[in-house]
C-alpha cells in the first residue's frame, strides 16, 4: 500500500464513523469534478473522532491538534493601509501627533479582526499520539485503553459497485474500535503506585587521581566543540601520555547507561587532557557521577472490573449442598482446607467449591454432581461465572475477587477466616503483564541449568499461528487473568484451571488455530533433559580420552625429517589447470581463442597498413581510422570475455564476474588467463559444488531478513513476495509482483536441487515457476498441488507469507538446515 492508498482507507473509515454517530473533525468530502478534470479527493488528516467521551485517533503521530480551535475571520484588514501606517511611523520626519495617531489606527483594525474572529470547531483534548508501530489507539481521560493496526487496510472506492466491498471492510474496522469501547465500559479505572527499582547517575564528587577507567563517569553541564552537547554522560575508557600531557578518553553513554561505539559517524570520544579537566571539574562544567540503584514511585492508571452486587449472589444455588472448600496455599497466604456438608434444603446433589485455582491462586471452581437448574445457571451466568465447556460439563469458573469470596462462604454455610494478603495482590486481576514476565524469566533459567520446576496442578498446552491480532489475544488473556507466557511464535499455558482451559479453547476457536496439549511432555522433558545431559558428559570424556591417546601417540613416535620429506612422494603434482575443466572444455577455449585472435589480427594488420602510409597520405585521419578500430579491439575482447562466460555459466550453471574480468585485462587476453582467473573464482570448489554453493546462498540472500518457521513437516516464509498493486486495485486478482519474480526462481531452484541433487531446473519446476509469477493468473492465494519427490504442496497468502509442505518432518527440516539456516 502506497501513501495515497493509505490517505484514502484514513477518509473511509471516518466515512463509516460519522454513520455510526461518531464526531469526525477536519474531514473533507471528495470535491472532485471529472468535467474540469480536477482531483481532489476525500480527505481526513487530522484524523480525530469522538463519540460518549471516547477519542479514537487514526494515523496521527503528534499531538499538535489537540484542542485545537477552527476559527473564522468576518473582517481582514487592509494591510496595504497598515504598511502606509507603519511607514509613517518609522519615518522621522513625521511628528510625534502623526505617529501616534498612526498607531492607534493600526491598533483599531487589529482589535476589530480579533473581536470578529468566531471558532467554528474545537477540537477535543488528547494527551498521546499513536503509539509505535500502531495506526490508530482509543483515549479515554487521556488514556490509552486501546491500540492497534489495521486502519491503512480499508482503501478501495465508494461509488457504483465498489462501495459494498469497501464499506465491509470499514464495518468491519469499527465494529473492532467499538467493542474495545464496550469492553473499557465494564471497567473501572484505579489508579495504581507502582515502586520501581532503577539505575540512575547520582553526582558524587571525587578528586582527578581517584578517576578509574571503566568506573569514572563524568556529566557535561554545557556544551562542548565536537558535537558533545549539555547534559551528555561519559564514561573514562582508557588514560595515556602524550607528549608531556596526561590525556583521558571518555566515551558517550546511551540509554541504558552502556558505553557506544567509540568510531564511526557518530562524535562519541571526548578527549581531555588533566590541566583542563581539573579546571572544568573546579569550575563546575564538568561534574563526576556514579551509577546508582534508587526507587522510583510513579502513579499508573490501570483498569479493573467493577464489583459485582452481593444481592444477585445472595439470591445464588438456594437448595443445593457443599461438599468441600478448598483453598490453594500460596506464597502469601496459609492453607485452610476444610470439609462441611450443609443442608440448605431436601434434596441429595452436592457440589464442590474449590477456591486458589490457577496458576496465580485467584480463581474459583463450582463442580456439580449433576446439570443444575435452569435458574441456577442464569444465576451463575448473571454474576460472572462461566460454563466448562463440553469436556467439562459439571464445572462453573470464575475469576476469584471479594464478591466471589463471599458467595464461597455463603455456599459453605459458614464464614471463612480472612487470610492476610500484601498489597500487591488485590490487583492480581488488574490488566498488567509484569508477573508474566517474571514467570518466562524463571522458566528460562530453569531450563538453562537442566532444572525442572515442581509439575503445579492442571493442564499445560500451547497454541501458535494466531490469525488474531497479537496484542487484542494477549489484552484478551489479560483481562480474563489467565497465567501465559510467550515464547517466540507460540502462547504458552503452564498449570491452568479447567476453567482458564475452557476459556482458552473459546479464545482459540475465534483465532483458528491448533491448540496443542502439553500435559503428557512433563515427564518426559524430565527425561529428555537428564538424558541429554548424561548423553553431554558421555561425549565430553569419550573426546578427551581420544584427544588423550592422540598426544601419546605423537610423542611415543616423533616423525623425522625424512619421513616428513618422503610423505611427498605419494602427492601426483598436475603442470597448470589441466586437470580442472574436461578436455572439450579446454578443446572448446582453444577454438574461441583461435577465432578470436584470427580477428584481432586483422584488425592489427588493417591499423599497421594506414599507419604505413604516414603523413604525407591527406585521406587517413588519426581520429576517425585509429580510434574507431581501437573501440573495435576493446569490444572484441569484451566479446571474448562474455562468450567464454556464458559457456560456463549454462553449462555448469554457476556465475563467472564477467565485468572484473573485463576491468582486468586489456586486448592481449588469452584462454589461459580466463582458465586461471576461472580457477580463482571457483575457490578450490570443484563446477558442481560451486553451483550448490550459489544455489544455497542466493536463497539466504533473499530470505535474509525474513522469519522462518519450521512446523513438523511444514516450512513457513513471511514475507517472502509482494502483490502486484495495479492488478489487486483494478482487476481484484493478486498476483505476484514483477519484482518478486527472482524470489521464486530462486527458491525453485533450491528446491530442485534439494530433490535431484543437480544444479540445473527441473521442468517440474520451471513449469511452476511460470505459472505462479503468470500475469494472467487470476489468483495465487491458495494452495497448489505440486506432488513432486518429496514436495507435496506450495501455498501463498496475501501478506507475501509462502507455506512449503513437505512429505514428512524430517525432509522440512533438511531443507531448512541446509539452504534456509542462516
Amino acid at each position: 500500500m502506497g501513501y495515497y492508498d493509505n490517505q484514502q482507507s484514513v477518509a473511509n473509515i471516518a466515512v463509516g464513523l460519522m454513520d455510526k454517530g461518531w464526531k469526525v473533525y477536519g474531514y473533507r468530502a471528495d470535491e472532485s469534478d471529472a468535467m474540469t478534470d480536477y482531483f481532489s479527493p476525500a480527505s481526513w488528516s487530522v484524523g480525530i473522532a469522538e463519540k460518549d467521551g471516547y477519542i479514537l485517533l487514526v494515523d496521527v503521530y503528534g499531538t499538535h491538534n489537540s484542542g485545537y480551535k477552527v476559527t473564522k475571520n468576518t473582517y481582514t484588514p487592509d494591510f496595504s493601509k497598515i504598511e502606509k501606517l507603519r511607514a509613517t511611523i518609522n519615518d522621522a520626519a513625521s511628528s510625534e501627533n502623526e505617529k501616534e495617531a498612526s498607531q492607534k489606527i493600526i491598533d483599531n483594525m487589529m482589535n476589530k479582526q480579533k473581536e470578529s474572529t468566531t471558532i467554528i470547531e474545537e477540537y477535543p483534548t488528547f494527551k498521546n499520539a499513536n503509539p509505535k508501530g500502531c495506526n490508530w489507539h482509543i483515549e479515554k481521560d487521556g488514556n490509552i485503553i486501546a491500540k492497534g493496526k489495521g486502519a491503512f487496510q480499508c482503501d478501495g472506492y465508494l461509488f457504483g459497485g465498489y462501495r459494498e466491498e469497501t464499506m465491509e471492510k470499514v464495518n468491519a474496522f469499527i465494529n473492532r474500535i467499538e467493542k474495545h469501547i464496550e469492553d473499557n465500559t465494564q471497567l473501572v479505572a484505579v489508579t495504581k503506585k507502582v515502586i520501581k527499582k532503577v539505575t540512575k547517575p547520582v553526582e558524587l564528587k571525587i578528586n582527578l587521581i581517584d578517576f578509574k577507567v571503566n568506573g569514572t563517569i563524568i556529566k557535561l553541564n554545557c556544551g562542548f566543540t565536537g558535537g558533545h552537547y549539555q547534559g551528555e554522560l561519559l564514561q573514562l575508557v582508557e588514560v595515556y601520555t602524550y607528549g608531556e600531557k596526561t590525556r583521558y578518553s571518555f566515551v558517550k553513554l546511551g540509554k541504558k547507561y552502556q558505553q557506544l561505539k567509540r568510531y564511526g559517524a557518530a562524535n562519541n570520544t571526548l578527549v581531555l587532557d588533566s590541566v583542563k579537566l581539573e579546571n572544568w571539574l573546579n569550575d563546575g562544567s564538568i561534574s563526576t557521577m556514579e551509577l546508582k540503584e534508587v526507587e522510583e514511585v510513579t502513579e499508573k492508571i490501570v483498569y479493573k472490573k467493577a464489583k459485582r452486587d452481593n444481592s444477585q449472589k445472595e439470591n445464588l444455588l438456594q437448595g443445593e449442598t457443599v461438599e468441600e472448600v478448598k483453598t490453594e496455599v500460596t506464597d502469601n497466604q496459609e492453607a485452610n482446607i476444610e470439609t462441611k456438608e450443609v443442608n440448605l434444603n431436601n434434596n441429595n446433589d452436592k457440589i464442590k467449591c474449590e477456591t486458589g485455582t490457577g496458576a496465580k491462586g485467584n480463581g474459583i471452581e463450582i463442580t456439580f454432581t449433576s446439570k443444575p437448574s435452569e435458574e441456577v445457571r442464569n444465576s451463575l451466568k448473571a454474576v460472572g461465572f462461566r460454563w466448562g465447556g463440553k469436556k467439562r460439563p459439571s464445572i462453573w469458573w470464575a475469576v476469584m475477587d471479594e464478591d466471589n469470596l463471599s458467595l464461597v462462604k455463603l455456599l459453605a454455610g459458614e464464614e471463612l477466616q480472612e487470610e492476610s494478603k500484601e498489597e500487591t495482590t488485590e490487583d492480581e486481576n488488574i490488566y498488567n503483564n509484569d508477573d508474566v514476565l517474571k514467570q518466562e524469566e524463571t522458566i528460562d533459567n530453569d531450563l538453562y541449568n537442566n532444572k525442572v520446576t515442581e509439575t503445579p496442578t492442571g493442564f499445560y498446552c500451547h497454541f501458535k499461528e494466531w490469525n488474531l491480532d497479537i496484542d487484542y489475544i494477549e489484552k484478551l488473556l489479560n483481562d480474563y487473568n489467565i497465567p501465559f507466557y510467550i515464547a517466540g511464535d507460540k502462547f504458552i499455558f503452564e498449570g491452568v484451571s479447567h476453567g482458564d482451559l475452557s476459556l482458552i479453547e473459546v479464545i482459540n476457536e475465534a483465532n483458528q488455530s491448533i491448540l496443542w496439549d502439553d500435559s503428557y511432555k512433563h515427564d518426559e522433558l524430565i527425561k529428555d533433559i537428564e538424558e541429554s545431559k548424561n548423553s553431554y558428559i558421555a561425549e565430553m570424556e569419550n573426546a578427551r580420552a581420544s584427544e588423550l591417546d592422540f598426544d601419546l601417540q605423537y610423542f611415543a613416535s616423533t616423525p623425522t625429517e625424512e619421513d616428513i620429506l618422503s610423505a611427498f612422494d605419494d602427492i601426483d603434482l598436475v603442470q597448470g589447470n589441466n586437470s580442472v575443466i574436461s578436455e572439450d572444455d579446454r578443446a572448446y577455449c582453444e577454438q574461441l581463442e583461435k577465432q578470436f585472435n584470427e580477428v584481432r589480427e586483422s584488425y592489427n594488420n588493417f591499423e599497421q597498413q594506414l599507419r604505413a602510409l604516414g603523413n604525407d597520405n591527406s585521406f587517413v585521419d588519426s581520429h576517425r581510422d585509429f580510434y574507431p578500430i581501437e573501440d573495435r579491439l576493446k569490444k572484441l575482447c569484451e566479446s571474448f570475455v562474455y562468450k567464454f562466460a556464458r559457456y560456463f555459466n549454462e553449462k555448469y550453471n554457476i556465475k563467472i564476474d564477467s565485468y572484473e574480468l573485463i576491468e582486468k585485462y586489456n586486448i592481449n587476453v588469452s584462454a589461459d588467463d580466463l582458465i586461471n582467473e576461472l580457477v580463482e573464482q571457483l575457490d578450490g570448489l570443484n563446477f558442481n559444488e560451486k553451483a550448490e554453493q550459489e544455489i544455497k546462498q542466493e536463497i539466504k540472500d533473499v530470505i535474509s531478513y525474513k522469519d522462518i518457521k519450521v512446523n513438523n513437516n511444514k516450512v513457513t516464509i513471511d514475507s517472502f513476495f509482494y502483490c502486484d498493486d495495479f492488478s489487486l486495485k483494478w482487476y481484484k486478482a493478486h498476483r505476484v509482483s514483477y519484482n518478486s519474480h527472482g524470489n521464486f526462481v530462486k527458491l525453485f531452484k533450491a528446491l530442485s536441487h534439494f530433490m535431484t541433487g543437480k544444479a540445473e531446473l527441473t521442468q517440474t519446476f520451471k513449469t511452476w515457476e511460470t505459472k505462479l509469477t503468470d500475469r494472467e493468473n487470476e489468483d495465487i492465494t491458495k494452495v497448489h498441488e505440486i506432488h513432486y519427490e518429496h514436495l507435496e504442496t506450495i501455498k501463498l497468502f496475501k501478506n507475501g507469507r509462502i507455506d512449503i509442505q513437505f512429505t514428512s518432518k524430517e525432509h522440512a527440516k533438511k531443507f531448512y538446515n541446509e539452504y534456509l539456516q542462516r
